[in-house]
């Protein structure tokens, strides 16, 4: 059993004034939650050990997650769709680089809802 309570802003009200807040609510599975994001949940940063990247998320969208080539200063390479992701279940990422070593200098990852534009970055890590 589990309780959720919003709480905002103490606000003071004089008579006749009213004040409201805005909340969104997104679920998924993931263990060991240490960051959120407005499209789904870091349990691992990624991290590059010399060989492979890991990582792992929770998304709030089912769609694909995306896997963002960049260079040193952050520029894209390129782009390609990693997996289908849901809020049903993990997204380990366990990924040997020895492929995009010579076109990117690291990843970012992004989630892409089916048939909607890509949201923001979930994690990103630099391999060189």
């Amino acid at each position: 059993m589990m309780e959720l309570e919003v709480l905002g802003p103490l606000t003071q009200l004089r008579p006749g004034e009213s004040s409201s807040l805005d909340v969104t609510w997104g679920v998924c599975i993931c263990s060991g939650v240490r960051r959120v994001t407005p499209y789904g949940v870091v349990a691992q940063e990624p991290v590059f050990d010399g060989t492979t990247i890991k990582a792992k998320f929770g998304v709030f969208y089912s769609g694909y997650l995306m896997v963002e080539y960049i260079d040193k200063n952050g520029k894209r390479t390129g782009i390609k769709n990693s997996m289908q992701v849901s809020p049903f279940g993990e997204v380990i990422i366990d990924q040997d680089i020895e492929k995009i070593k010579s076109y990117a200098d690291g990843v970012r990852y992004h989630v892409q809802p089916f048939g909607q534009q890509t949201l923001g970055t979930l994690g990103q890590v630099m391999f060189k």
